[in-house]
């Protein structure tokens, strides 16, 4: 038992002893960092000696190329930073301490440079470096050696090189230093190591990293700081990879070419050779459509594989245009010339061949002459064999020609691809100030209502001013407003005897000091905040002046519910309330009142795109909140009527569908025999389904009602679509066989439709041996009825005419009915009240603002209590302070277009720290990131030029208080890292001093600095990638009145080109700006583009109707033709000499019948009554061909002259 208890006491004094030394050791980090940390200053630089410098050893090491962004010119890099540098006041004799050598600190514990990089692209963040970028603790030994090492992500500006993209390289800066400590107090040095990378460095997928430099450098900010800056700055090159590019664009474009070429493969009797080049060309216009995504967006150069997507469709188009050629060199009458004989080099051996033709008589009539001469071999209809004679026919045709030509385009567009793609891939009294607000806020609670009678009613007088109806959400039911809201009220408590106080007569407190209204929005519709209104809303300072009058001035952005009627939308008006009022304050103890100012906008009020403000009433009410409170609250309501703008809408949504409901009403007008008119209407029919894809993102989704612009949309759908079964309806029809009923006919005499061409039976005694069976054929087709021949008989007999009332006449008659529808620091710190401006007396702070594009914003002035004598503080000359340990101007941008900040200045937007020397001079240099609302005039569109104000000044302090000056700097208005954009030009920036005033809430003006920014938009993106295309597609388009009718091919081929000129304007609006205060000249362009797309195909319908039309044309017409004719060569028709004589009906089928032209020697022959020639009348077929000539032309000069207007007369 005694050796168990003696085991036991060990074991417990071991514990012990192990507890101890745990307990020390946890002691003695504790009593390091409270002894390091009693009575340091974290501001104060790291050296003992004031003007020594600090050195700041820097490495950056890769972890991640994360992303390029060619269009916004970033490089996104996950990196490890590590700083290293020596804080001689963090020392301590380790041998004192248990030989503890290390302990940690936060990095807000101790001083740590501000090393941040200065070309920053990250618009969420203003200093890019420094404690809010690098959060790790810092390491500190015995010796004083500090090591701050962590990881960090940088979003970089870069400019990029696009010319050869995806085969680019780029290089890119990041350059870190100090906005603050110039390089006599802090200079960066690079670490011995050379690793540019860390341990788990990640390769991209897109791009290789080839080489990293650093260097070390100097810079300077500008006329503000008379010291330059050490800079360390690391330089990328990199590589991008584009075997993806490669994959998934350039093959499938090569695809597309070689597809096209084949069509030179295609024979052309098969009809399809237009509609699978035109199908290719489609199928690359809506696949360029998707390239803008992967290609970068700039103006400053053309990248390699955007010029071949280009010339692709280029060379397809040719292709489209050498198919067009061979048709028509296909279907073209006659022989050819001899020089094209020579040149397409046929042996004369393969020219000729024999075949035997009936000698001519009159047992032959003119339709079967013509029938020969398509290759129908005659000697089978001979009588006898004698007739036959050996007959010499040239085989040479222009058919043969179209061949060869197949050959050489073949060829020929082989080596220019091959070319192309070679070619394209080789290449106080502020202390007085102080005394004011010491005495009045001393005992005072600013939850008291500023009353010194209990039962008074505190009176606040409320103003809201409009600066931009910045949304209206028809979904959500929300009006987003930017506002400027002012409230004024009387507070007893804060008064005083000015004469008291060096004639002091206005202070400024932060409204969490005193008594403020709790003023919010009822009907908030901002989920992010719970109360729209009060300290959470309103930031600035309130100014009071000696007699408790205070003035709350400031802006605010306010998301507001409103109900939404939708039924009259794009004609739509809406009414929309903004309710004030207490949730707390009863009528009896807060009374709202109206200024007598009734300025319904700010001076900056920039007008809406989408929507007019016609009316701003304001009204005061009295509200109750239910059951819980047995008193009314005083509410202010401000009504808002506002119109819509309906031009935007007209144009690109109604405009479209009109346009594609006339185009399918034209289906009637399409001959049935055409073969085109079902093809037609579903094209039309696809083409509005398609553009109503897109339609969703317009109209307002709510089941509340219908639109009126919705409704006409579906109506037209519906329309398209029962003009789509009439259409096929009328086929059927036309083709049923037999005799239509009585009440049919009668029905179509009730509508008094005029009785079309009637179809005549021909009975004649002619022997039927003496017309063959191809006669027959013919004669059947051309609606001719040979019946009832009798071989005996030998005269003609005068042929019998019929009237026959056919399902062909029924068809007709139903097309044409009508369709509807630091220490010193101490020192000068202490009772320092940074609420009071920094000056002795009554004058004015006079503070230097500049600015320089790249977000640079450099503030200076003078403050007069912080001065000292640099001789008593080892020479130190100049120390930082936090924008929150002294006085700093609440200078902001008036025109803010962020929503997410209210106060774009002041502490919330300048994050640095402020720089001051012994003689009280601060300076405030910094990176800021500004939204400005600016009023664009987009009717140039893309050849436009903007102007644009940024307007800076305070919200509180009057031109009495604070004076705002120019920045005298000869360095220019960029910085020295400034980046061009791709898209615009900064022709000019132009400043100047002016005052504002903020209306009758405050009798004084208030200091204004106002930057001019003249900008030029680079307009060569949008011309390559709009203009180009749409050009091209109405060339082709102009193209079709090449095509042979008898091809079949015209109607598909311009509503293919119609329909891919309306996928590609689907596509536009996110292009164009959104806005219906004009119409820019590319939106008109490309408009007009895609009007005379429409009447070329109704020209080329009035051309199939004409050539289909039956009968003789009137004299008129026959001497216009005439008229255009540029020989007087006219066609020849046969008439009969006798008491017999009638005209061959003409023939409405294959119209190649009536376009072959049979030789005298084998065309004549006579009968008892004779055959002789006399000149024919001009056909249908003849006047359509006029209609050809005269559409292109005039459709050429109507583009021409269109185009030309739009451009030059907007220039």
């Amino acid at each position: 038992m005694k050796l168990i208890a003696a085991l036991v006491i060990c074991l417990k004094i071991i514990s012990l002893f192990e507890d101890s030394v745990g307990s020390t050791i946890t002691s003695w980090e504790h009593r390091i960092r409270a002894d390091l940390l009693r009575n340091y200053d974290r501001k104060v630089r790291p050296v003992l000696k004031g003007k020594r410098e600090a050195e700041v050893l820097f490495a950056l090491r890769i972890s991640r190329l994360v992303k390029v962004d060619n269009k916004e010119q970033v490089v996104v890099l996950d990196t490890w930073v590590i700083q290293s540098w020596k804080n001689e006041f963090l020392t301590w004799n380790s041998s004192k301490y248990g030989d503890l050598q290390r302990v940690h600190f936060s990095p807000e514990e101790i001083w740590v440079p501000d090393t941040a990089l200065f070309n920053n692209g990250d618009d969420k963040i203003n200093l890019a470096g420094g404690p809010t970028k690098f959060v790790t603790d810092v390491s500190v030994n015995n010796k004083g050696r500090c090591v701050w090492s962590g990881p960090a992500t940088f979003k970089v500006n870069c400019e990029m090189k696009v010319d050869e993209w995806p085969f680019d390289e780029q290089t890119c800066e990041l350059a870190f230093g100090s906005f603050s400590y110039g390089k006599n107090l802090l200079r960066l040095k690079l670490f011995k190591e050379e690793r540019r990378f860390t341990n788990r460095f990640v390769k991209s997928g897109d791009w290789e990293i080839t080489n990293i430099t650093a260097k070390i450098s100097e810079t300077d900010h500008g006329n503000c700081c008379p010291f330059n800056f050490s800079e360390v700055v690391y330089t990328l090159e990199m590589k991008r990879k584009y075997l993806y590019y490669m994959f998934y664009l350039f093959t499938p474009t090569v695809l597309l070419t070689i597809l096209a070429l084949s069509s030179f493969l295609i024979h052309v009797e098969s009809g399809e050779r237009i509609g699978f080049v035109t199908t290719i060309l489609l199928a690359m216009t809506v696949f360029l459509l998707l390239i803008p995504s992967f290609l970068p967006v700039t103006s400053d150069g053309i990248p390699i594989l955007g010029i071949n997507l280009q010339v692709t469709m280029i060379l397809i188009a040719a292709v489209l245009f050498a198919n067009i050629f061979v048709l028509r060199v296909y279907f073209k009458e006659g022989t050819p010339p001899n020089w094209m004989e020579k040149l397409c080099s046929f042996k004369k051996g393969s020219r000729l061949r024999r075949i035997h033709l009936p000698q001519p008589d009159s047992t032959y009539p003119l339709a079967l002459k013509s029938s020969m001469t398509t290759g129908i071999e005659a000697s089978e209809c001979t009588r006898t064999p004698a007739f036959a004679q050996p007959l010499e026919v040239q085989e040479f045709t222009w058919r043969r020609v179209s061949a060869r030509m197949d050959l050489v385009f073949f060829v020929l567009f082989i080596i220019a691809s091959s070319i192309a793609y070679a070619l394209t891939f080789s290449t106080t009294n502020s202390s007085w100030e102080h005394h004011i607000r010491e005495d009045l806020l001393e005992n005072y609670d600013r939850k008291v209502r500023p009353v010194l009678k209990g039962k008074k009613v505190v009176e606040v007088s409320f103003a809201l001013r409009v600066s931009r109806l910045v949304k209206v959400d028809n979904q959500e039911q929300l009006v987003v407003l930017d506002t400027w809201v002012i409230q004024n009220w009387n507070n007893e408590f804060l008064t005083w005897n000015a004469s008291q106080y060096d004639d002091v007569d206005r202070v400024h407190f932060d409204p969490s000091e005193i008594w403020v209204p709790d003023l919010a929005l009822f009907n908030n519709g901002d989920d992010r905040i719970n109360l729209a209104g009060g300290t959470s809303k309103f930031v600035t300072d309130v100014a009071v002046d000696s007699k408790g009058r205070c003035v709350w001035s400031g802006p605010a952005t306010f998301k507001v519910n409103c109900e939404m009627r939708i039924n009259d939308w794009p004609f739509d008006e809406q009414t929309c309330q903004l309710a004030f009022g207490s949730y707390t304050y009863g009528k009896n103890l807060l009374k709202i009142r109206l200024f007598k100012d009734n300025r319904q906008f700010s001076t900056r009020f920039v007008r809406n795109g989408d929507w007019d403000i016609t009316n701003i009433t304001p009204s005061l009410n009295e509200t109750d909140h239910g059951n819980c409170c047995p008193f009314k609250f005083s509410e202010v309501v401000y009504t808002l009527t506002m119109k819509r703008k309906y031009l935007y809408y007209m144009f690109y949504v109604f405009i479209p569908s009109v346009l594609l409901t006339i185009l399918a009403l034209s289906s009637f007008l399409i001959h049935v025999e055409s073969g085109e008119r079902i093809g037609f209407v579903t094209t039309i029919l696809l083409a509005m389904t398609v553009f109503l894809l897109f339609i969703p993102s317009f109209l307002p989704v709510t089941s509340e009602g219908l639109p009126v612009l919705g409704v006409n949309l579906q109506a037209t759908m519906i329309l398209i679509a029962v003009i789509l079964f009439a259409n096929i309806f009328v086929l059927r029809v036309y083709f049923l066989e037999g005799t239509p009923p009585t009440w049919v006919e009668k029905f179509c005499n009730f509508f008094s439709l005029k009785k079309g061409p009637e179809v005549r039976s021909l009975t004649s005694s002619r022997p039927s041996s003496v017309y063959p069976s191809a006669a027959k054929s013919l004669a059947t087709t051309a609606g001719i009825e040979l019946n009832d021949f009798s071989r005996g008989s030998s005269p003609l007999v005068k042929p019998s005419l019929v009237p026959e009332f056919t399902w062909r006449r029924v068809s007709m008659k139903l097309d044409q009915i009508p369709v509807k529808g630091s220490d010193n620091r101490l020192a000068l710190l202490d009772n320092y009240d940074m609420n009071v401006r920094p000056v002795i007396g009554k004058k004015a702070v006079e503070v230097a603002f500049g600015m320089k594009i790249s977000r640079l914003v450099k503030v200076r002035w003078k403050n007069e209590f912080l001065v000292w004598d640099s001789k008593a503080f080892g020479d130190v000359e100049r120390v930082q302070f936090l924008p929150s340990e002294i006085w700093v101007p609440d200078i902001s941008l008036y025109n803010n277009g962020d929503d997410t900040t209210t106060l774009a200045g002041g502490r919330g937007k300048f994050v640095t720290e402020v720089s001051v020397d012994n003689k009280g001079n601060c300076v405030w240099s910094g990176p800021a990131t500004f939204k400005a609302n600016c009023d664009l005039q987009i009717i140039s569109w893309p050849f436009d030029n903007q102007t644009c104000e940024l307007g800076f000044g305070s919200y509180t302090y009057g031109d009495d208080r604070l004076n705002i000056k120019l920045f005298v700097d000869t360095s220019g208005e960029f910085t020295s890292r400034f980046v061009t954009s791709g898209d615009w030009s900064i022709m000019n920036i132009t400043k100047r001093i002016t005052k504002t005033s903020h209306g009758d809430c405050c009798p004084f003006d208030f200091s204004e600095v106002v930057y001019s920014l003249k900008m030029s938009r680079k307009p060569l993106f949008h011309v390559f990638y709009l203009t180009i295309p749409s050009t091209l597609l109405l060339t082709l388009t102009l193209t079709s009145f090449f095509i042979p009718v008898e091809s079949g091919e015209r109607i598909g081929f311009v509503t293919t080109m119609l329909l891919a000129m309306t996928v590609f304007l689907l596509l536009i609006p996110s292009f164009l700006p959104e806005t219906s205060d004009g119409v820019p000249i590319l939106g008109i362009s490309l408009q007009a583009t895609s009007i005379i797309i429409a009447l070329v195909l109704f020209g080329n319908i009035f051309v199939l109707k004409v050539f289909f039309t039956n009968g003789t044309p009137p004299q008129w017409v026959r001497n216009l033709c005439l008229c255009w004719r540029r020989k007087g060569k006219v066609s020849k028709r046969v008439d009969v000499n006798g008491s017999d004589e009638y005209p061959i009906p003409s023939v409405n089928s294959p119209p190649s019948l009536n376009a072959i032209e049979l030789s005298t020697a084998s065309t004549r022959a006579t009968t008892s009554h004779g055959w002789e020639e006399k000149e024919e009348q001009i056909t249908w077929q003849k006047v359509s061909a006029k209609l050809d000539h005269f559409f292109f032309t005039f459709f050429v000069i109507i583009s021409a002259i269109t185009l030309c207007t739009v451009y030059l007369v907007n220039q």
